[in-house]
């Protein structure tokens, strides 16, 4: 698979934000409509209970095949997309803004300010910030992962009970077991959500061309620009980040001690186990609170500890969320 599969959706939060705040409202160069191009708007749309239905093939055991169904239930999956987009500020308007203490909590949350504005009100903070009084110096990178993974947790017993029943059969080991769970996500199919305009940023934005070309789908104003737990179940389709949440979710339900990793110079987002590989010889992995977290890559099935050449020096990445749901991690902007 081509490294633009691979990197896109993933590490563009920055971007976004960026985009928002400095340059609200600009567009791309003009759009040839009559292309017949892989655009989407997720927008909300009538969503009945949907199953899903996958075959699948253990990454490191390929002559291993399971198979599995899921249900997701409309409400859930509205749940997860709705609670999301309401924690992304730069999804409302600022009258919303100024009517949502809850979005104001996430702004406050997401953004790393140059000033104590605790006891600030949105309306303070709008107007300051037009105002160029109040300066953004960086943002929070896996607060976005944290709140979905508390909203979604314990909302995927559907999924759960998939992989116990597996279990149960086929009487996997510990590691097996995760590797089971990791294969199967890793054999949805890839798409891009974007949080802005997918046909507007075509021509001016390199991975969305790359991939739209490549024949991948795009989805336009997904906040945050990944999906949900469940609503990635729901969608049935998503990116590097997507993926790493669920998989992070999922993996802490059952006790495993993992770690999302980012990578802002790569543009990409993987997983991280404290499990040691049994397939590969010298294997990557992260050191993070004195501990090996070994890279998982989730848009491709792939074996515990290998990374593709072109993204695989560990010095470009960083823990974004950990065991401990310590999101500390900054990215600063220049």
């Amino acid at each position: 698979m081509s490294r633009n599969k691979e990197r896109g959706g993933c590490g563009l939060s920055i971007i976004f934000f960026i985009f928002f705040i400095i340059i609200k409202g600009c567009v791309g160069e003009e759009y040839d409509s009559s292309s017949n191009l892989n655009f989407h708007d997720d927008t909300d749309k009538i969503f009945r209970d949907t199953s899903h239905f996958l075959d699948w093939a253990d990454s490191e055991r390929p002559l291993k095949k399971y198979t599995g169904t899921i249900e997701v239930q409309s409400v859930d999956y509205y749940s997860s997309k709705k609670y999301k987009a309401s924690c992304s500020p730069y999804e409302m308007t600022d009258n919303e803004l100024k009517k949502s203490s809850n979005a104001l909590e996430c702004l406050k949350e997401y953004i790393v300010w140059n000033q104590n504005i605790s006891n600030y009100s949105a309306e303070q903070i709008i107007s300051d910030l037009e105002r160029d009084v109040l300066y953004v110096i960086g943002y929070k990178s896996g607060w976005k992962y944290k709140k979905c993974f508390l909203h979604d947790k314990s909302k995927l017993d559907f999924i759960y009970s998939m992989f116990d029943e597996i279990q149960k059969r086929e009487k996997l080991t510990r590691y097996n077991f995760a590797n089971m769970i990791i294969s199967y996500i890793q054999n949805i199919e890839y798409s891009l959500p974007w949080p802005g305009n997918c046909k507007e940023d075509y021509n001016n934005t390199e991975v969305i061309k790359d991939l739209v070309d490549q024949g991948y789908d795009c989805y336009s104003y997904v906040p945050f620009g990944f999906y949900a737990p469940i609503e990635f179940l729901g969608k049935w389709t998503g990116d590097c980040d997507t993926r790493s949440m669920l998989s992070y979710t999922i993996l802490q339900h059952y006790g495993y001690d993992v770690v999302i990793l980012g990578s802002q110079y790569y543009g990409h987002s993987i997983l991280g186990i404290n499990l040691t590989p049994l397939k590969i010889s010298n294997p990557l992995y992260k050191l993070h609170d004195y501990k090996k977290y070994y890279v998982w890559e989730l848009t491709v099935p792939s074996a515990l500890g290998i990374l593709d050449p072109s993204w695989n020096n560990m010095k470009h990445w960083e823990v974004d969320l950990d065991n401990d749901l310590d999101y500390s991690i900054i990215t600063y902007i220049n």
